[in-house]
């Protein structure tokens, strides 16, 4: 036999690449084998057999480099179950400049510090896979909750550097993203990015229903502090105007303002005990009105509409929003809102501060507009007793014709009901005496229509035509009919 040379031959060229790849071909099957033998724990040494894994996967991503086979050392730190020697492959690949591979080894391996500060680091560089923020966002919205100290710390720089890109970190759909602890992401967005708060809150109240008080109210008080910033000046511009309508002011305040209003009525889960005292008593009237609202002091609430605002359909509509005849705290809400116009409460006890304006006046003429309109739904009785003691009986005239005219139709309507009711009631039992009605009489004549026999004590039957025969009989002829059914059936089918 010919003898080993004393050390492995040179390859170059050609030779060299044939020979990495028949290297790369054995060593891909041998991987497959000692893959196999590591999930049967009983076949041999699993340590030797893992560090024999170990050699084989870094050998192969050596000869994949030598190869220049991009795609398949992509593959293989990608693996889950690599078992790539960490320091090793790091230094090959470094060597290489393969930054993006070791990335993407150093996320399979959980060296999640490591992989982030190498996408920091070039993130200014050229264009490239690695350059630019996104590869850092795409990285950090795949960490879990369990990871959350680092994604806090390597969002900060994104955030500074491109805010609107970097808050999809925190509000992208995916299931790692919403699961994050909102709590600590604000409080890191408030200290890094404070104009992404909104954004921020208003995603995961409205985009993923958060149901958090304290978001809520956190909301709710950003609006109000972004809509005071921008009043004074607004105030100036219309000096000696008429301001126009909460929420239609022009530019960032109308929106801003319209955003606080919709939100103050639609969320059900803020607080609006703690927040009150937060809200001016020389302005916004609107938003404390609906927090009075949510508060369930309706009274003060329609006061503010009718006296301070001076606007009827607004405190109308809110009648009709809170309106609930099934519910005692707010079926009496236009009795309210009469109780307002007809004893208007002074500015003060209403918690408004305006010294040059005068305590409101009662308005009878609105209060009788209201039952007019809705005598339906206010306690009539009630209404009487609340009536100022100058009243005259030729102002509630036609309140009271209205209601007299409704009560007597209604008890015509309750008796032709009672009518209709007693009508059917006989009808019904016209009905039941008709078909219970039926009888007939067996003696010991009486004959089966079937066998011609006597029925005498024998069991019998009666067919809806009215004759009788013995159960037997009716049986028999009951199967004889199915038997013929059954055969006409089955030579319809052939």
């Amino acid at each position: 036999a010919q003898p080993l040379p004393a050390a492995p031959p040179v390859l170059t060229g050609d030779d060299l690449k044939k020979g990495t790849e028949h290297l790369i071909s054995y060593l891909t099957q041998i991987r497959y084998q000692v893959q196999q033998d590591i999930q049967q724990p009983s076949v041999g040494n699993s340590d030797m057999m893992i560090a024999q894994v170990t050699t084989i996967d870094t050998t192969l991503l050596k000869c994949y480099i030598k190869t220049g086979n991009n795609t398949l050392i992509g593959s293989l730190v990608r693996l889950p179950d690599n078992h790539l020697h960490l320091t090793e492959s790091e230094r090959v690949l470094r060597n290489e400049e393969k930054f993006q591979e070791l990335v993407q080894l150093f996320r399979t391996k959980g060296k999640h510090s490591k992989a982030l500060e190498l996408l920091h680091q070039f993130h200014k560089g050229p264009t490239g896979p690695l350059s630019g923020v996104w590869p850092t966002i795409d990285y950090l919205q795949n960490l879990t909750k369990d990871h959350i100290d680092l994604i806090l710390k390597y969002s900060k720089w994104v955030l500074k550097l491109n805010p609107d890109e970097g808050i999809k970190i925190f509000t992208e759909e995916i299931g790692e993203v919403e699961n994050l602890p909102r709590g600590k992401i604000y409080d890191h967005i408030t200290a890094c990015a404070p104009q992404l708060t909104i954004p921020y809150l208003e995603h995961i109240i409205h985009r993923w229903s958060d149901k958090t008080p304290k978001f809520h109210n956190i909301l709710i008080l950003i609006y109000k502090k972004q809509v005071e910033d921008r009043l004074p000046k607004y105030l100036q511009m219309t000096k000696g105007r008429p301001r126009a309508k909460a929420g239609e002011e022009p530019d960032e305040l109308g929106l801003l303002r319209s955003k606080l209003l919709n939100f103050l009525q639609s969320s059900q889960y803020y607080e609006p005990e703690a927040l009150i005292s937060n809200f001016p008593p020389d302005d916004l009237f609107e938003e404390r009105a609906l927090l009075l609202g949510h508060l369930g002091q309706h009274d003060v609430a329609l006061a503010i509409y009718a006296h301070v605002l001076h606007d009827p359909k607004l405190a109308e509509d809110y009648c009709h929003r809170i309106y609930d005849p099934e519910n005692e705290e707010n079926k009496e809400v236009y009795l309210s809102l009469v109780k307002m116009y007809f004893h208007p409460p002074s500015l003060t006890k209403l918690g408004i501060r305006l010294p040059k304006r005068p305590d409101p006046e009662r308005n009878v003429e609105k209060a009788m507009m209201i039952l007019s309109a809705h005598h339906e739904k206010i306690d009539a009785a009630k209404v009487l007793d609340m009536l100022p003691s100058d009243t005259t009986l030729e102002s509630i005239k036609k309140f009271l014709l209205t209601v007299l005219e409704e009560r007597t139709v209604l008890q015509r309507k309750t008796h032709v009901l009672r009518s209709l009711q007693l009508a059917e009631h006989l009808q019904v039992q016209r009905t039941r005496i008709k078909e219970q009605s039926p009888h007939f009489i067996i003696n010991e004549s009486t004959l089966c229509n079937t066998c011609s026999k006597k029925l005498s004590t024998s069991a019998f039957a009666r067919h809806p035509s009215g004759v009788i025969v013995h159960l037997y009989c009716y049986q028999q002829e009951m199967a004889d009919k199915q038997e013929d059914e059954d055969f006409q059936n089955s030579y319809s089918l052939t």
